[in-house]
């Protein structure tokens, strides 16, 4: 499936508010904005789960993307 369902869902809505606006600036300014949040989000929260749960969640991360572009 995927990691960080919440995330990603979240950066997909906000994107298509951007193109049901049909405003090309503001869709490029939202992917911004919202790529750095989680680009920087995703790995303070995966360095948790790497203390909880440990290996388990180290294999878990390579067989399961995020969806979010250039988000491993």
């Amino acid at each position: 499936w995927l990691r960080h369902p919440s995330y990603t869902g979240f950066f997909y809505w906000g994107l298509g508010t951007q193109l049901a606006l049909q405003n090309p600036v503001s869709f490029v300014g939202y992917f911004i904005v919202m790529w750095n949040f989680f680009h920087q989000r995703i790995p303070i929260e995966e360095r948790q789960l790497i203390k909880f749960f440990g290996d388990d969640y180290i294999n878990y991360r390579t067989r399961v993307g995020t969806l979010i572009p250039f988000i491993p």
